[in-house]
């Protein structure tokens, strides 16, 4: 046996342990891999690249060894969606996977099995007060695993600190999300930021979440432009930006002027939320039509009452 066959035996014996029985996805608690489960990708002296053919077993630079863990497809479903938001808590995991089952147990199964892997990873969870306190000891962000399986480019870099601001992004999309599941609305597509970003007519804007809803009662297309407020901006800022999508809904394309979304702040409290309606309305009266401002537990029934 050569080196290269040595080491692809080597290999395979190794993956070999987390082979586990073949299970029905569809089950509400699948916690097993498929026994398609490892694949191994070896470079062998006919890969384009390859350097050291005479050189010892551990002496190959350029060798390539893959490991792909193929997991079921609500653990991949969950780690898309960690990586898509950035960091999410428990009660967003259970909200955006796992509301069609009566027991948490097998969220917290999934949670520890993605760990174990390295697909995420924890960010202790400080107690915080105020609307944006939340249930649960930790955030989970991306682990090194997930950071190659959603296919982000460069080193892996993970977060250090709780971002309250990006949970709060997810705390918007989960409220529509529920209503979507009572039959009142349906989410055509949305797109989170700095996708959310765009630039009309030079006009720099940065919604925190764009989203377009269909309101199936009234038949009607809702869209928005959401922005989380956290009561850290100071007033010149808000009108610096109440002032750009004014003049975008004044000079942006003709699409988007026919169709300008509603610019909708969520406060952190009345009291903010009570702030921005006065900043809003010292501003320009035929801009006022373009903005809502509530706060996070009414914004949807705002919208849909």
């Amino acid at each position: 046996m050569d080196h290269y066959e040595l080491l692809r035996s080597i290999v395979n014996g190794f993956m070999s342990q987390y082979r586990r029985v073949s299970v029905d996805n569809s089950s509400a608690t699948s916690d097993c891999v498929s026994d398609r489960a490892s694949v191994v990708e070896l470079a062998t002296p006919d890969s384009p690249g390859f350097t050291g053919q005479n050189g010892p077993l551990t002496g190959v630079p350029r060798s390539r060894i893959v490991f792909s863990m193929l997991i079921n497809d609500r653990d991949r479903q969950f780690v898309l969606s960690v990586g898509r938001f950035g960091q999410l808590s428990p009660s967003h995991l259970a909200a955006l996977h796992f509301h069609d089952l009566a027991s948490a147990t097998p969220m917290y199964r999934a949670i520890e099995r993605l760990l174990e892997r390295g697909y995420i990873k924890r960010i202790e969870r400080r107690p915080v007060g105020g609307a944006w306190a939340g249930s649960g000891q930790f955030v989970y962000q991306l682990g090194s695993a997930g950071w190659a399986l959603v296919g982000r480019e460069g080193k892996y870099w993970p977060f250090r600190m709780v971002n309250h601001h990006t949970l709060a992004i997810a705390d918007a999309y989960v409220e529509l999300l529920k209503l979507e599941r009572q039959g009142r609305l349906r989410i055509d597509g949305y797109s989170l930021e700095p996708d959310s970003w765009t630039v009309e007519a030079g006009a720099d804007l940065r919604p925190d979440l764009h989203i377009e809803v269909s309101d199936i009662h009234r038949r009607r297309t809702i869209r928005l432009w959401i922005e989380i407020d956290m009561g850290t901006e100071r007033q010149k800022a808000i009108k610096d930006k109440l002032a750009r999508y004014w003049h975008a809904a004044q000079f942006g394309s003709d699409e988007l002027r026919e169709h300008f979304p509603i610019v909708l702040f969520i406060a952190p409290d009345d009291a903010r939320a009570s702030e921005l309606r006065w900043i809003i309305k010292r501003g320009n009266q035929d801009a006022q039509e373009l903005f809502m401002v509530s706060t996070m537990p009414e914004f949807a029934g705002l919208l849909f009452a």
